[in-house]
């Protein structure tokens, strides 16, 4: 859920600090009843492992409201999470990028990937290992390989010259 951005660093600072150094954010002023809160760590885990934290009657999500809070704007599209953990919103560990760059820092394979490493599968009519990445809606087969660390390892080649610095830092299960 993307939220209105239509809340303002002075709003946001009222209610919210932001410590870079360890991405929590403090609650400082709370309207209406929940005045208990106040010094506690705002806002709570979703299922997907965001934090989401209310101000001013809205949810936003904490990585977003890093941006608002550090550097007074909200971010130009997706904000990646560099070790994959949604929930560490440490200024070192956040930065502003595309949605093709956010996908592409993904992180290990989805769970029924059968060979262990993201974007290696079986080729059953050869019997070998196929390897493929797709970077801005272009696909690229990387050839067939006799064993899925040899697929794996052209895939992590060309995550690295295709991704650059958003090549996901590991990628096997």
């Amino acid at each position: 859920m993307k939220p209105i951005n239509d809340l303002t660093q002075a709003q946001a600072a009222k209610s919210l600090s932001y410590d870079p150094e360890t991405g929590i954010f403090t609650r400082i002023f709370i309207e209406g009843t929940r005045q208990d809160l106040v010094g506690h760590e705002a806002g709570a885990t979703c299922a997907a492992g965001y934090r989401r934290i209310h101000v001013c009657g809205k949810i936003y999500k904490a990585h977003r409201l890093a941006f608002l809070l550090h550097l007074g704007r909200w971010p130009v599209g997706d904000v990646d999470h560099i070790d994959h953990d949604t929930d560490n919103n440490c200024w070192a560990n956040i930065r502003e990028c595309s949605h093709a760059e956010n996908l592409g820092n993904r992180g290990s394979s989805n769970r029924t990937n059968t060979s262990g490493y993201r974007g290696v599968s079986l080729h059953k009519p050869t019997g070998r290992w196929w390897a493929k990445i797709s970077v801005n809606g272009k696909f690229h087969s990387l050839k067939y390989w006799d064993t899925p660390e040899e697929a794996f390892a052209a895939r992590r080649e060309a995550e690295i010259e295709l991704l650059g610095e958003f090549a996901p830092a590991e990628n096997s299960e």
